[in-house]
Formats: structure tokens, sequence, C-alpha cells
């Protein structure tokens, strides 16, 4: 099966040239010097650092206007704008902007929209910047460093609250959200340990930092995260070789006991309990009853307002305010806990579509890659079909863990969809250059 790269460039899938084949090297001084910068803003947006130290220089904001200037003076927003994920995630973004006027609270969605505009500058970046696989190697990796970071700094500084690990400020002060935000980090953790084959000490460090990062997960008390851990398991397990299958099994048997002998009874009593929560082992509103409440609310607005919905971000408004007169169970300020309603109810429709088929797009590029070298030997190759199994099981967890959260807007999917477009092109350039490579004289 050939292979489309996002210019419409039809590549064959490689067969196996001589692994020792070398391959030019395209880095200029202004494409290095524009990557550093990003990767630093990288780590201060899923490490979080900021968050602990150095509040007040506004290190985001500067390194996030450094990366974007230097991706536009090396050609990367043009790179990454040329492809069809990029077209789709555009006719969201237009389609979220045409909807503020119809909003419940304009002002609120104007917030929302100017947030995600600057999430979605994140998709230029990764898409534009990374353009080789040493470039893609270097987010990975940096991707994988921040999991163990974070996990490290909130278990030291966080709070705990009915024996659930939860960030001490922020978004990430709900149980949740951490807990999606280091499910989906430690696919990196796990591609950094198999890329370093030929570092065993930096492997069994590696591993060692893979231990709080669980450990933390753990804590969270997150059902939302159990059952996501349970879908990536499957999809891992039934695309592993068979050699891999019983590794896979005894790994999932060592997780399951050792975290139901180290875990407190509240939180394995949550663990448990899909059915309702209690004041013990939730709050109310994060209980499954809630959540398929909220789920019904949302369908019911999109249902009313299926073109433009009630404007972005402001389902809390429009459940709390605009309907507490004629339906007063809707009178708590809450969100949606699913992203794909939380497009529909505040966006409409159309909305969602151009969303679904963003995502659905990332997929499709990161299968082309992937099966463009899944033949190949060649150590560039095998590093490219090992990135493209991390980014599908980072990715895939944000899309299940989307079914509970309202993360529609966040940094996190522009991010991965970015990635997927960045190894997409990645893998058909490096097709190229093996190929022509292997059929050069003398080779």
């Amino acid at each position: 099966m050939n292979a489309r790269g996002s210019s419409g460039v039809i590549v064959p899938p490689l067969a196996a040239p001589p692994q020792a084949l070398p391959l030019p090297s395209t880095d200029n001084t202004g494409q290095s010097l524009a990557l550093r910068i990003f990767l630093v803003y990288l780590f201060i947006l899923f490490a979080r650092p900021t968050d602990f130290v150095l509040t007040g220089l506004r290190l985001p904001a500067i390194f996030f206007l450094l990366t974007i200037v230097l991706t536009l003076l090396v050609g990367g927003v043009q790179r990454a704008i040329n492809h069809r994920v990029a077209l789709f995630f555009g006719a969201f973004l237009f389609w979220m902007t045409i909807a503020v006027p119809t909003s419940v609270y304009r002002g609120g969605s104007v917030a929302t929209l100017i947030n995600t505009l600057y999430a979605a500058a994140i998709f230029v970046a990764v898409g534009g910047l990374a353009t080789s696989i040493r470039h893609l190697r270097s987010i990975l990796i940096t991707l994988g460093f921040c999991t163990v970071f974070f996990a490290v700094f909130t278990a030291l500084t966080g709070e705990t609250i009915n024996e659930r690990l939860m960030g001490e400020q922020g978004t990430f002060s709900n149980a949740n959200d951490l807990a999606q935000l280091l499910l989906m980090g430690l696919p990196f953790l796990v591609f950094v340990f198999f890329e370093w084959k030929d570092k065993p000490f930096a492997r069994f460090l590696v591993a060692l930092s893979m231990l709080p990062v669980a450990w933390s997960l753990a804590r969270t008390g997150s059902r939302a995260m159990l059952l996501t851990s349970a879908v990536l398991f499957v999809v891992l397990f039934f695309r592993a070789p068979f050699a891999w299958k019983a590794k896979l099994l005894a790994l999932g048997a060592i997780a399951l006991v050792g975290t139901a002998l180290v875990l407190p009874g509240k939180l394995k009593e949550r663990y448990v309990t899909l059915e309702q929560g209690s004041e013990e082992v939730g709050d109310a509103v994060g209980s499954t009853v809630n959540r398929r409440q909220l789920f019904k609310q949302s369908l019911i607005l999109t249902a009313e307002h299926p073109i433009f919905g009630v404007g972005p971000g402001m389902f809390p408004v429009a459940t709390s305010e605009e309907k507490k007169d004629d339906r007063p169970e809707w009178s708590a300020w809450r969100v949606t806990h699913n992203l794909y309603t939380q497009v529909s109810s505040e966006c409409g429709i159309p909305a969602l579509i151009f969303y679904v088929l963003a995502l659905v797009g990332a997929f499709r590029a990161i299968g082309r890659a992937e099966r463009l070298h899944a033949r190949s030997p060649h150590p560039v190759s095998q590093s490219i079909v090992r990135s493209a199994v991390t980014i599908r099981l980072a990715f895939l967890s944000f899309c299940v863990f989307g079914m509970f959260l309202s993360i529609a807007y966040n940094y996190q999917v522009f991010t991965l969809t970015g990635l997927a477009v960045a190894l997409e092109r990645v893998a058909v350039r490096h097709a190229h250059e093996i190929q022509a490579a292997s059929a050069a004289p003398g080779r």
C-alpha cells in the first residue's frame, strides 16, 4: 500500500535497504535555534515549572512569542498549514469565531476563543519546526521528561483530598485533569526507554523514573484514567507482536497487584465504585451519575442550538443562568465533562464535525507514516515507527479520556495533532532519502 504525504506525493512503502545508509542533514542555524526555543517552551507548558518557581517572570509568554516569531521566520507556518488537518482545524476555529456573536455571554466566549487561538499556535510550531526524525525525537524525548518532572513536583507540592492527589492550584487542582496529562505523557517516556537502546544506564534511569509517574497516576483516584488505561492496554496488546503479548500480560498483572497492595483503602474503593460516588470516595459532581446527567444536558443544548451552540466556553453559563428558571436542576455551575459534546453544545454541530475530521485526519497521518517504514530495518525507519506508536497511544489517550473531561480547546490536542502532521512529513522525507541513498552508485 502506498502512502500519500501532506503535499499529495505518493511514496511506495520502503523495502529493506541496508541499515548503514547515511542520510543528509538539512538543518540550518535558524531552524536549530527555533527548535531549541520551542523545546524550552514545551517544557514550560507540559512540565509546569512556573507553577512552582519564577511565577512572576512571564516566562511562558516570552518563550511563546519567541517560538511563534522564529517559526514564522524559518518558514514553519507554511509547512504546518499545508496539511488537511490544518484545514479542518482552520474550519473549526472559523466556526468557533462566528459562534461568538450568538453566545449567551459574548465576553466570556471571546476570552475562550483567544485562549484557543493561543493553543492552536502550538500546532503550527510543532507541525512546522519538526522537519527530520532528529527534530521529532527531541520533541518526544522532551515530552517524556516533562511528564517525569510534572509527576514528581506535583507529588511533592500537591494537595491530598480524600486521599486523592491534586495540584496545588490552577487547572491541575482537579485530579482528573492531572491524571489526563500524566497518562497522555507516559507513552513519551516509554519512547525514550526504547529509543535509548544503546544506553543501558540511561535506560535504567528512565525505567526508574516511570515509578513516580505511575504512583502519581494511581493516587489521583481517577476512574476515567483507569478506563482509558484499559483501552490503551487492549489496543497495545492486540497490535503487539506475539512475543510481546506475554510480556504485556505480565506487566499488566504486576501493575494491578502492586497498585492494589500499596493504595489506600479509600482509593481502592473509589476505583471499584463505577456506578456512583460518595463523599468518602469522590464528590457528587464527579460521580458517574452526575456525569451522565451533564451529558444529557449537553445533548439537550446541542439539540436546542444545533448551528452555533450557546457560545464557546458558555455551557456553564447557559445551564446555570439562562435555564435556571425552567430547569432548576441545571442551576449548579458545571462543565460538560465530555469534549465532544462540549464542542457541539457550545459551538454547534458543524464545529464538532470539523473537530472530529481533524482528529481522524491526524490518526490517518500517523498510520500512513507507520506503514511507509514498517518493513524497513533502517535505524531511521525504526525510529519513525516507534514515534508513530508513541504518538498514536498518546493521542488515543487524549481522545478516550476526553469522553470524561471538557478539554476540547486545550493545548494538548493541538500538540498531538501537530506531532501527527510532522511525523507524516518526516516519514515521507526520509523515505525519499533512504530510497535515493540505496539507489546511488556503489550501493
